[in-house]
C-alpha cells in the first residue's frame, strides 16, 4: 500500500497468572540493547516570532526539539524531530535527521516547513524512498462509526519532498476477528485487541474491564501447535505501553516499573521481554533513575519493531525552576532480530 505514491499505581496488584506453561528446550539468551549517543543541534524555531498571541512562557529561544518518530534501515537511524510540538499535536515546523548506526553525530537531511499542521503517525524506509503517513488538522474531529481518518503519505526522493497525497486505506486494516477463531473464549472477554502472532503462536491484549487498564489487564499467549494459552499480567509490572511481538519474544515498556522498584517513591522506566516458549522473564534495561521526589528522571520513547530492529530512544528530563521540562535525548537503543 506504501510502495508508491497513488496511571496511578495499583495498590492491588494481581501476581502472574500462568494457566499453560508454554514449552521448548532452547535456553532463552541473554538480550542486550546495543546503544548510540544521540544530541540533536539546537534550534531557534520559527513559531516564536511568527505567533503573536504566543504566551510568554511558550516562547523558547531555542529547542533540541521533540522526536515524532524512528525507523532503522540498513546503515543508518531516521529521526522525525517537530520543534512547535509545545503549540499543537499538528506541527508546522520539522526536521528529519539521519546517523550511522555504528554512531556518530546526526546530520540534517531536509527541513521541513509546512502551510498546515500534520501529525506524523508513522516514519519508514522500504524499497523506494524514506516516507512518512500523517494526519493533518481537518482530522481533529472524533471519527465514528466506519469511518477512517484521512491519511496522507510523503516521500523523500533526490532530496526533495514529493507529496504523495490520499491514501486508500480500504485494504489498509484487517479488522476481522479471524485470529480468534482457535482461542478458548474464557481469554476473549470485554476486549481483546490483537498484538501479533506468527505460525506459532498469537499474542493479544485482553482487558477483563472495558475501558479500564488499571486492573485485570493481561497480555495472552496461544500455542497454535498445543493450544495453550499463558498470560502476563501486565498490572504486575506497572503502566504497560507499546507490547509488541517480535522474534521469540512479547516486549514491553512500562513507565513505572513496579516490578524491580525499591521504594514506593521510584518512578522510572524499563523494557521486559518474554519469552513466548518458554515463559522466562527478562529486564532489557537497567533504568532506576526517577522518583516521585525528584526533578530528574531517564525516560524512554516510542518503542517499535521495524526492518528486522527492536528499538527505542531515552532521554533525561530535567525540571527547572519555573516548572519548565528540558527533555535532553542521549541514546538510541537497538537490537537486531530475526
Amino acid at each position: 500500500m506504501l510502495s508508491g505514491c497513488g496511571s496511578n499505581r495499583s495498590s492491588d496488584i494481581r501476581k502472574t497468572e500462568s494457566v499453560t506453561d508454554i514449552s521448548k528446550d532452547d535456553k532463552d539468551e541473554k538480550l542486550r540493547f546495543n546503544e548510540v549517543s544521540v544530541s540533536f543541534p539546537s534550534v531557534k524555531p520559527h513559531y516564536v516570532d511568527e505567533v503573536e498571541t504566543l504566551p510568554d512562557d511558550l516562547k523558547i529561544e531555542s529547542t533540541m526539539g521533540s522526536v515524532r518518530d524512528i525507523t532503522i534501515k540498513d546503515d543508518y537511524i531516521y529521526y522525525y524531530v517537530n520543534y512547535d510540538s509545545a503549540l499543537s499535536a499538528y506541527c508546522k515546523e520539522a526536521c528529519i535527521y539521519r546517523q550511522n548506526i555504528a554512531g556518530g553525530s546526526v546530520e540534517k537531511i531536509i527541513d521541513l516547513y509546512l502551510e498546515e499542521g500534520i501529525f506524523v503517525t508513522n516514519l519508514d524506509y522500504d524499497d523506494e524512498s524514506l516516507f512518512w503517513t500523517y494526519l493533518k488538522d481537518e482530522n481533529i474531529e472524533i471519527v465514528t462509526g466506519d469511518e477512517k481518518p484521512n491519511l496522507y503519505l510523503d516521500r523523500l526522493l533526490n532530496d526533495n519532498v514529493v507529496h504523495c497525497g490520499l491514501i486508500d486505506q480500504s485494504n489498509k486494516y484487517d479488522e476481522s476477528d479471524s485470529w480468534k477463531e482457535k482461542i478458548p473464549a474464557e481469554y476473549l472477554d470485554e476486549q481483546s485487541f490483537l498484538i501479533g502472532e506468527n505460525d506459532d503462536v498469537t499474542v493479544w491484549n485482553q482487558f477483563e474491564y472495558a475501558n479500564d487498564s488499571t486492573k485485570g489487564w493481561y497480555i495472552d499467549c496461544f500455542n497454535k501447535q498445543s493450544g495453550s494459552v499463558s498470560r502476563i499480567s501486565a498490572n504486575e509490572y506497572g503502566d504497560v505501553v507499546n507490547p509488541l511481538l517480535a522474534g521469540n519474544h512479547i516486549f514491553f515498556l512500562t513507565y513505572r516499573d513496579i516490578k524491580s522498584f525499591t521504594s514506593e517513591s521510584d518512578l522510572y522506566d524499563n523494557i521486559y521481554a518474554v519469552n513466548v516458549y518458554t515463559g522466562d522473564v527478562q529486564r532489557v534495561t537497567d533504568n532506576s533513575h526517577g522518583s516521585e521526589n525528584s526533578l530528574e528522571a531517564t525516560l524512554f520513547f516510542t518503542l517499535e519493531y521495524e526492518n528486522g530492529y527492536l528499538f527505542v530512544i531515552s532521554a533525561d528530563d530535567t525540571v527547572g525552576v519555573d516548572g519548565m521540562v528540558t527533555r535532553n535525548y542521549n541514546k538510541l537503543h537497538y537490537m537486531k532480530i530475526e
